[in-house]
This record gives C-alpha cells, structure tokens and sequence, in this order.
C-alpha cells in the first residue's frame, strides 16, 4: 500500500503494448442527440446573415439534411417563421447556408435542427441541434 503522502509516478510502469499516432486538429463533433445544441456562427451583412456551423460525424449521426430558421424578434402579430431547408454536406465538415430577405435594423435568432432516420421505425425526425443569440442585421 502507497501512503497517503506519496505522489504519483510521472513515468509509467511500463511502456503501452502499441501506440498510435494522436491528431492535434478539433475533433469531430460527436452525434449530438435531441436537446444538446451546438453554437451556431452567424455573419450578417446588409439583409441576410451566413450560418455556420460544425457537421457531426457521419458514421455516428447521419444526419439527411438541416433545417435553418431566422426568427425575427420584432415580428408583426401574426408572423410565421420559415425554415430553409440545408443539404447535408459532409460529415465532420463545415456546413453554411444564406439566409435572405432579412429586414434592416431588426433582430434575429436562428434555430438549427437535424433531420435523421430513426433506427426505430425508419421515419424522419428533427432536433435542436444548435442556436445562435439574436443579431441586428444591418
């Protein structure tokens, strides 16, 4: 038994029975399931605004497509909001998508769902997979 006063070998006992080469680049973002958002990145420019997010693995979440929603936050009574529907694109990648048609001077939050396969009964579904706090589009 070590005493409670010992510290910890910086040097291990013995050496791995094999190694692998370690990646230093972010990793890919893991399958996110319904609840857990990501941030979504968002660039505005005169009437639209540029979404950018991280795509997850293809291998783990399979996502069939994205569905992107700006939400004006100064709607008039009765305003709906429309979502864009985004390809795909490929697994680990970076995905974009414009939004226009946005009006000056007025905020916007933007919604980001996932559209994948239920393993259960083989129907589409979405989920919250990332948001982005409101930003004044100039």
């Amino acid at each position: 038994m070590v005493p409670a006063s010992a510290s910890p070998s910086p040097v291990p006992l013995r050496a791995p029975a094999s190694s692998s080469p370690t990646s230093t680049a972010v990793p890919c973002a893991s399958g996110l399931g319904p609840g857990t958002p990501t941030g979504l990145d968002v660039s505005v420019r005169a009437g639209a605004a540029v979404v950018t997010w991280k795509a997850p693995d293809a291998s783990t979440h399979p996502v069939q497509n994205w569905l992107l929603a700006a939400a004006d936050q100064e709607p008039p009574r009765g305003s709906t909001i429309a979502w864009q529907t985004v390809a795909a694109g490929p697994g680990c990648g970076t995905v974009s998508a414009t939004v226009t048609g946005l009006v000056s001077g007025h905020r916007y939050a933007f919604w980001l769902e996932d559209v994948v396969i239920s393993a259960e009964d083989g129907i589409p579904q979405a989920h919250l997979y990332g948001t982005a706090a409101p930003v004044v589009i100039p």
